[in-house]
């Protein structure tokens, strides 16, 4: 009875993502996804080898009594990385499928409709592939799939405006289609270049916690939401502000609490280089730099404050990378601190000395 219901989900499945039938199986050993779809749990190696046109690589073993299970991996038709993984049990002298996953290695097909925000706010936990690629317009491309005896899975992404930028939904087979179980927007890295430029001032009043109304406050503007992720009971957004450093920026992750977003992490690049000071930092000065040095030291040691390039506070760590300028007009030190008992010390340091 149950192999008989996943041959049913798995046609069903050939259906829905608009997968070939047996027809479309090439004869070399990368593996495509009407490949792919042909072979499901249960099925031997033999017959894997006999679709697949290879018996793939054995990645692991393991015999533990009378068990005896193995994986193996072939490479797919798709990109440098994607990879097909079996999983097998050895039953009465043949190796048995219990599980298949596949990451296609493949980036969302830069179709014409691209996503947008308002769709993907549209896009509800439990909501239907079918009602899904509705609110988007196109299809989506498959991106990954896992099935196993109990459980089937799939990942699909949809272009942004944003080149390097998707939308990636996960959904799980459930009552008789695949339902959403998590989304993921990432939206770009280009930052609304609003007049009004975030400072040091401003950052360092963002206390961890804060609602997402009071950092626009702090800030004076909304900033821009660069990226979200939602499941069953975690939501997240990010959101990032301009600096006066056209290569700057201030990012604020939150996630909801309290029935609003509150501020996890936040982080900001100043700028890449050093403010230029008449007293320069020598290598002789760099080699007294040492690792757990507070940084009131490090400043004494190189006789200038330097320039604060970037700063971090979340997961635990409060961080901060300092720079000092060399004689040479390219040449810069970066000492990077982290806070540990009452005030910031050495991490790490490297130098460019110039040409």
């Amino acid at each position: 009875m149950i192999r008989k219901a996943l041959t049913v989900v798995a046609v069903a499945s050939l259906a829905t993502f608009g997968i070939a039938g047996p027809a479309a199986a090439d004869k070399t050993a990368a593996v495509d996804k009407a490949e792919f779809d042909l072979v499901k749990v249960g099925h031997t190696l033999g017959y894997v080898n006999s679709v697949f046109d290879s018996l793939g690589t054995q990645t692991s073993s393991r015999t533990s009594g009378t068990s005896k299970t193995q994986t193996r991996a072939w490479d797919t038709v798709y990109g440098d990385y994607g990879t097909v993984t079996l999983n097998f049990v050895a039953k009465n002298g043949t190796w048995v499928v219990t599980s298949k996953h596949v990451y296609w290695d493949r980036d969302a097909e830069r179709t014409a409709n691209k996503a947008v925000k308002s769709e993907y706010d549209a896009v509800k936990i439990g909501m239907s592939i079918a009602d899904v690629r509705k609110k988007f317009g196109t299809a989506g491309t498959v991106t990954a799939q896992y099935q196993s005896k109990s459980s089937i899975y799939a990942d699909l992404s949809w272009p942004v405006e944003d080149e390097y930028g998707s939308v990636d939904v996960d959904f799980k087979w459930s009552n008789g289609t695949y339902r959403v179980i998590s989304k993921l927007a990432y939206w770009g890295s280009d930052i609304v270049d609003t007049a009004n430029k975030a400072t040091k001032a401003e950052y360092d009043k963002v206390p961890l916690g804060t609602s997402i109304a009071d950092v626009r406050k702090t800030f004076g503007t909304a900033g821009t939401v660069t990226a979200h992720y939602q499941d069953s009971s975690t939501v997240y957004a990010a959101v990032s502000w301009p600096t006066e450093d056209a290569d700057g920026w201030v990012d604020v992750e939150f996630e909801w609490s309290q029935g609003t977003y509150r501020a996890t992490t936040k982080s900001a690049l100043w700028t890449f280089d050093p403010v230029p000071t008449a007293d320069t930092a020598t290598q002789s000065e760099y080699a007294k730099v040492t690792m757990g040095m507070s940084i009131t030291d490090v400043r004494k040691t190189f006789g200038t404050s330097g320039t604060v390039v970037y700063q971090h506070h979340g997961n635990g760590t409060l961080a901060a990378d300092v720079s000092w300028p060399t004689d040479s007009a390219y040449g810069w030190v970066n000492v990077e601190f982290e806070w540990s008992n009452g005030t910031y010390r050495v991490v790490a340091k490297d130098a460019y000395w110039g040409i």
